[in-house]
């Protein structure tokens, strides 16, 4: 049990501290009693009693902000022993460690450890967040729980998200993301699941992979971090998924549209909007988040209602009730235009759904697409993009407009209709000249795009 001062949790001492870095200080021994409340690593979010850890980031290195941190209330500062001594930081209340990053990820371990909640933890190249945000608002009705918040799915996020774990959470839903090999393992560590979600593989991160198998086997790391006895609850529609098998003490849970599969959808169809109506088990569905990736995204919510013994209604009032924030799949209305709004994200897969959701959903206008480029893709990169601006010409897109170095070859594939530009600007003004009352826009790019920067200022402007 942990103790408060001054209305805070005491999460540490000191000493304990030094215990889990096998790092000492100068510190007396009366020093290894001091109480640690929070652990930061934004000088600028430090409080009284905290524990600062000097992390060096690309653009901003924590160690030149210790001092600041020590202003602001911290206690004690993790510092890389190689830096410190480079800039001359030492004192009684510093711990010297090789890496600070991995030093972080190390007391959030041990922190998960010493809380008695049940982790679930999130992966897969698609739908991570949704599925995250949706089990999430499944499992809290039933009981106390957290979740990570916006983006924080790695070394810096989910040890921040742990830390907001309590005495008395009975629930902690965690995102787990990666762009490189090991990553999986490393945050399958940190987080100590009881129960895990892959929701998918796909051509995500090429530029540190050769192949999907390479992805996949990445992704399946987590299988060896789940806690024994615990579940592994993987798409049972993926070809690089469906023969996943483990000769350890966990249950693996399929989810998927086919019947082969543990959970699946019957009577699936879709309104004119192209939002989902089904049945699992004879308990009724009807989504609010448009496309058939979210059909995939609500059974795998709902694969974990069953696997944890939530009520059945309760979980699909749950995923029914839930609208998607930030950028993925919402849809809004002005003057008479539809806006499908996706652009947090994007990649191959993604973005074939979002074409086919355009394609597909009701419109007495044009559909226009406005996309950006697909990143991180590596040498693959040309290929998808021209197979991108193939598929939506197929799809029946009248117009695509693009923006980025890789969608020039997006519009060379798509040809007529389609147009790219260098400057987001331009393509707000020829966007606000081409659009008429009817038509429904896709805003669809991957994060670095960031097209929220066109689609907002056109809902604005129309």
């Amino acid at each position: 049990m942990k103790t408060m001062i001054e209305n805070k949790d005491i999460i540490f001492t000191a000493g304990e501290i030094g215990e889990i870095l096998g790092a000492n200080t100068e510190g007396a021994p009366e020093f290894r009693r001091i109480p640690i409340t929070g652990v930061k690593i934004d000088s600028r979010l430090v409080g009284k009693g905290d524990l600062f850890m000097a992390i060096r980031g690309e653009n901003h290195d924590g160690h030149d902000y210790v001092n600041s941190a020590f202003a602001n209330g911290a206690v004690a500062a993790v510092v890389s022993s190689e830096i410190a001594t480079s800039k001359d930081i030492k004192g009684h209340n510093i711990f010297m460690v090789e890496d600070t990053v991995y030093a972080l990820g190390e007391i959030a371990r041990y922190y998960r450890n010493k809380m008695p909640a049940k982790v679930i933890a999130v992966t897969g190249s698609n739908g991570k967040t949704t599925v995250k945000n949706l089990v999430y608002e499944i499992i809290s009705r039933k009981a106390l729980s957290i979740k990570s918040q916006r983006n924080y799915n790695n070394f810096f996020g989910l040890p921040l998200s742990i830390f907001n774990l309590k005495d008395k959470t009975d629930y902690a839903v965690f995102e787990l993301g990666m762009s490189r090999r090991g990553e999986i393992s490393r945050l399958g560590e940190i987080a100590s699941p009881e129960l895990a979600v892959i929701t998918n593989v796909g051509p995500v991160h090429l530029e540190f992979f050769n192949s999907l198998e390479e992805i996949a086997s990445a992704k399946l790391e987590i299988v060896d971090k789940v806690k024994s006895g615990g579940t592994l609850i993987v798409n049972g529609d993926d070809e690089l998924l469906q023969g996943v098998k483990t000769d350890r003490d966990i249950k693996i849970f399929k989810f998927g549209l086919s019947h082969k599969n543990d959970i699946y959808p019957a009577d699936l169809e879709f309104d004119e909007n192209q939002l989902a109506g089904f049945k699992i088990e004879g308990v009724d569905f009807r989504l609010k988040a448009p496309g058939i990736h979210n059909v995939y995204n609500a059974v795998a919510a709902y694969s974990v209602a069953v696997v944890e013994g939530v009520d059945p209604i309760a979980a699909a009032d749950a995923i029914c009730d839930f609208q998607p924030d930030g950028m993925r799949s919402q849809i809004f209305h002005r003057s008479g235009i539809s806006f499908f709004i996706d652009c947090y994200n994007a990649n191959p897969v993604s973005m074939k759904y979002a074409i086919d959701s355009l394609a597909l959903m009701k419109c007495s206008g044009r559909r226009i697409a406005v996309l950006g480029d697909m990143l991180e893709l590596g040498e693959s990169s040309e290929r998808y993009h021209r197979e991108i601006g193939k598929y939506a010409k197929k799809a029946g897109i009248d117009y695509v407009m693009a923006f980025g170095k890789f969608s020039r070859l997006l519009i060379d594939e798509f040809g007529k209709g389609g147009e790219h530009f260098d400057d987001k600007m331009i393509l707000l003004s020829s966007l606000k000249k081409l659009l008429k009352k009817g038509d429904l826009v896709l805003f669809k790019g991957s994060r670095g795009m960031a097209l929220e920067e066109v689609s907002d200022r056109i809902m604005e402007a129309v």
